[in-house]
């Protein structure tokens, strides 16, 4: 997980046909830039700042999980 500064990692699973996207970063700068690229899809996901290391996500709640870069 690390959506990055755009969230083209979202933008391609919903292309796919995800419900729902979570998208988890250590920076909080990109909230914006990814609400703007995810404009469309925005009551489909929630944006997430902290570290992969710790997580408020409980055991089996995600399908799976797409790291890219």
């Amino acid at each position: 997980m690390g959506c990055g500064s755009t969230g083209a990692g979202a933008y391609n699973l919903f292309q796919m046909g995800a419900e729902f996207v979570h998208l988890l970063d250590l920076n909080k700068s990109i909230v914006k830039p990814v609400q703007t690229s995810l404009k469309k899809f925005s009551n489909k996901y929630k944006i997430h700042i902290g570290s992969l290391e710790k997580t408020n996500f409980s055991n089996n709640s995600l399908d799976f999980i797409l790291c890219q870069g």
